[in-house]
């Protein structure tokens, strides 16, 4: 199952970056709070959610950082005790 979302299509004007993060997620509850957080993030412009593979790839730009992300996204692992990280 690979949901994509785009944010911002219009985007374009700065350099977009592509990173991906390995997080566990067990049902659509899971994976639809990482969309709604990572929605919220300045920067980000589209959202590729893999159910199956445990994954999410996010694009971004201007001053948001894969960092910055990855804080975000493991501030909700903490809460909900799923595990993420920085794919490799």
């Amino acid at each position: 199952h690979l949901r994509r979302l785009v944010r911002n299509p219009a985007a374009g004007m700065a350099e977009t970056t592509t990173v991906t993060f390995n997080v566990e997620m067990v049902c659509g509850g899971c994976s639809g709070a990482c969309q709604k957080i990572l929605q919220k993030q300045p920067g980000v412009t589209d959202i590729r959610i893999d159910m199956d593979g445990q994954k999410i790839e996010v694009d971004h730009e201007g001053e948001v950082t894969a960092d910055d992300l990855l804080a975000t996204l493991q501030k909700w692992g903490s809460a909900a005790n799923k595990a993420v990280s920085l794919a490799e």
